[in-house]
C-alpha cells in the first residue's frame, strides 16, 4: 500500500482521467492509504510521479474498517 498523510490524501483524492477517481482510505491511526496498482493505471497518469516517490508498506485492514 501506499501510505499518505491527510494533506497528501488531499492533493491526490478526486477525478483523474476517463471517469476514474482516486479515494485515499483513512485507516484508524490517521494514516491514508492508497492500492499500489494505481501507480500502473494509465487513468491516474497524472498522480504517478508524486505517488511513487511516497512510502510503501504491507497493510492490514481492520475488520472494523471494511
Amino acid at each position: 500500500m501506499i501510505i499518505l498523510t491527510a494533506e497528501q490524501a488531499d492533493h491526490v483524492r478526486g477525478p483523474t482521467t476517463n471517469g476514474a477517481a482516486l479515494e485515499p482510505r483513512e485507516l484508524p491511526d490517521g494514516v491514508f492509504i492508497l492500492n499500489e496498482a494505481v501507480l500502473t493505471d494509465p487513468n491516474h497518469t497524472v498522480h504517478h510521479d508524486f505517488l511513487a516517490t511516497l512510502p510503501k508498506r504491507s497493510v492490514t485492514i481492520p475488520e472494523s474498517a471494511e
